[in-house]
């Protein structure tokens, strides 16, 4: 035999062993990630070999979509609607769309349309409004710049809310706030008094 005969026989041997082993070897489906939502499958039309994986088993944040995804409304603007009335004469019963004037309630009316939230007219009516929609709170601790705190300086259990600001600073339990101030006869800007926190009714978190 020559030597070019030995090889190719050689060579057709060996082809036909890698022909034999190959129809022998079980065929794998592809491998498919397949994502799951509460065990259940989205999509498995590929009939494959999966990998599961359960969206519980990722750290996703989860988000309250009750108001729209946001429960906080544009805190600066809100501030800065406000600074941009100091020093405006107090007068009761000013319009909202003063720049001007403004009493207690327009000035915070004001700074929250100015960021989107629509809130009623008078103190009183705004503290019930932040009451029945679940955003007012009776704890200071739980306050932050841009809320309306309300004040009960009234000796009367219809009605009892007579004065708003709007907070502009924290500091170890005090809180600074813009307010149209009656006694002052304009709009101003200070820390609260220490006879003031006796009285105060909640705060609406914006």
């Amino acid at each position: 035999m020559r030597l070019d005969e030995l090889d190719n026989d050689i060579n057709n041997s060996f082809t036909s062993m890698l022909a034999q082993l190959n129809s022998n070897m079980p065929t794998l489906p592809p491998i498919v990630p397949m994502l799951k939502v509460n065990n259940e499958p989205i999509n498995n039309q590929f009939g494959s070999l999966n990998m599961e994986m359960n969206v519980g088993d990722l750290n996703i944040p989860s988000v309250d979509f009750s108001d729209g995804g946001n429960s906080s409304y544009g805190v600066d603007t809100i501030v800065n609607t406000a600074r941009s009335m100091l020093n405006k004469r107090y007068k009761w019963g000013a319009s909202t769309n003063s720049n001007t004037y403004a009493d207690c309630s327009s000035l915070t009316k004001k700074a929250a349309a100015n960021a989107g939230l629509n809130i009623p007219r008078t103190a009183q009516q705004q503290y019930d409004f932040f009451k029945n929609n679940g955003r007012l709170i009776n704890n200071i601790n739980g306050a932050k710049v841009g809320d309306f705190v309300y004040f009960n300086f009234r000796n009367s259990n219809k009605n009892p809310i007579g004065h708003t600001a709007i907070i502009t600073g924290i500091n170890n339990g005090r809180i600074k706030v813009i307010e149209a101030s009656g006694s002052h006869h304009k709009v101003i800007e200070r820390w609260l008094p220490a006879s003031y926190y006796k009285h105060i009714a909640g705060i609406g978190v914006v």
